[in-house]
């Protein structure tokens, strides 16, 4: 029998679109099945255009302009500010290198974690490039009129929630095709995981209120001035900051540290102990990026969400406060004040944490991989 083809393909715009499309390939491999797995990050078939906006989108990560890509993404929120959409999209990329690449692949279903993926599939289609079933996964807990633009020419929409979904079929999308299955999660995060070893092995205490910043597989440095602040208390606190790939931000911090002789914190680059970490947390600070804050929700952990990036971040964070799940710390001000009420009373954390506990489990990768079967067999 021929084996039937997944093209897994995601933009390169923040490390979220590309975790999510690693968790859903490592699941898919890990099944016994009869398929053909390709993972495509379609920004490695950038135009100078498109090299252009990824830069951008880099510089607004860099210098937390988040305010300035709330605005851009409020205002392209709109049926009538979206409409040159498909232009757009195919400006940014090499169209005779990334068709080549998808037509010889040729999937027989392409799941996208990124908007500009289900634009160009539905292109492709309909120029008989391929013939491929498209589900797009919406990584963030608020949809946007660009992620649904080009709803009807796909089979399905993953969104986070039934408030998402509900949302959207109030603005008279089709509910059918809408699948509350929530943000794909690696399965680790679902591991049976040891908290003892992990207090051993990184020389943790387990009766100190432990507390994480967590940044990113890229490591954002949005954190260190909240780092900064939150050591210059000297509570009687123990700190994990995840620097993530972001050499500079680990350096700068190992500076500091050694500076003012800082004790109860370590600092640590990349790494795939992330899980076990945040498991023996009690608290999590973090901007509200999709995955970071769902990594959080599926291991119940409270979140001090701090400013991030702007655009979906923002209705991240409503969502997250709006739950109890979350703390929002709009400035250094806020947090430093918000930080000593839950060290003064930590039945705030408790608090958290009870609405935490009622939280469904995260099985999306399940629910998708499911899904995708049945369309394949159609």
């Amino acid at each position: 029998m021929k084996k039937k083809k997944i093209l897994l393909a995601y933009a390169s715009y923040g490390s979220g679109h590309k975790s999510a499309a690693k968790y859903i390939e490592n699941y898919f491999l890990n099944q016994k099945n009869n398929y053909e797995i390709k993972i495509l990050d379609i920004s490695d078939y950038n135009t100078s255009f498109g090299k252009l906006a990824e830069s951008l989108y880099s510089l607004n990560f860099k210098h937390n302009a988040g305010y300035l890509f709330t605005l851009i993404y409020k205002f392209f929120n709109h049926k009538v500010s979206t409409l040159p959409y498909k232009k757009f999209t195919e400006k940014l990329y090499n169209q005779e290198r990334l068709q080549k690449a998808i037509s010889d692949f040729n999937p027989d279903l392409t799941i996208s974690t990124h908007f500009f993926v289900g634009i160009l599939i539905s292109k492709y289609n309909k120029m008989k490039i391929i013939n491929s079933k498209i589900l797009t996964v919406l990584t963030d807990y608020k949809s946007h009129e660009i992620w649904t633009r080009n709803f009807k020419n796909e089979d399905g929409l993953i969104v986070g929630n039934e408030i998402i979904k509900n949302e959207l079929i109030e603005e008279g999308l089709d509910k059918n095709k809408i699948y509350p299955f929530g943000i794909p999660l690696s399965e680790k995060f679902k591991s049976a995981l040891n908290k003892e070893e992990t207090y051993k092995r990184y020389n943790l205490k387990k009766d100190m209120l432990t507390i994480s910043f967590l940044n990113g597989s890229v490591g954002s440095a949005n954190s260190y001035d909240y780092l900064k602040s939150l050591l210059k208390k000297r509570y009687n606190v123990q700190i994990i900051m995840f620097c993530g790939k972001n050499e500079t931000l680990r350096n700068k911090c190992l500076k500091l540290i050694e500076e003012k002789k800082y004790k109860n914190i370590i600092v640590l680059p990349f790494t795939n102990d992330v899980n076990n970490l945040l498991n023996i947390s009690d608290l999590v600070i973090t901007k509200p990026g999709g995955l970071s804050t769902t990594e959080c929700l599926e291991l119940k952990k409270p979140m001090m969400l701090i400013p991030g990036n702007g655009g979906p971040e923002t209705y991240n964070a409503k969502f997250l406060v709006s739950n109890g799940f979350a703390i929002k710390n709009i400035n250094l001000i806020k947090f430093s004040r918000n930080m000593k009420k839950i060290i003064k009373h930590p039945n705030i954390i408790k608090n958290m944490q009870n609405k935490l506990n009622n939280y469904e489990t995260n099985t999306s990768v399940i629910k998708l991989y499911n899904l995708s079967k049945k369309l394949l067999k159609k």
